[in-house]
């Protein structure tokens, strides 16, 4: 994983001179950068964890390979 750093207020304003944006850009730059690595890992913790409690509070349906249209559908006879 690559380091992102947290310049200073000086190096944001050099590159924001440098990249024609404004130091405010650069800084989004910055935060985004060192976000993206981790956002798509904490999605995938919190699916998982779903998914987890999911199936701890109705295991019939975790164990069912029949959905809920199928259940409706015997109803109905």
């Amino acid at each position: 994983m690559v380091f992102i750093s947290y310049p200073t207020d000086s190096k944001k304003l050099t590159l924001a001179s440098q990249t024609c944006l404004t130091k405010n850009q650069v800084s989004n730059w910055f935060i985004n950068a060192r976000v993206r690595p981790w956002k798509p890992m904490i999605e995938e913790m919190y699916k998982e964890e779903f998914a987890e409690s999911q199936q701890d509070s109705d295991p019939s349906l975790a164990s069912s390979s029949m959905g809920r249209e199928g259940i409706t559908d015997q109803t109905q006879d």
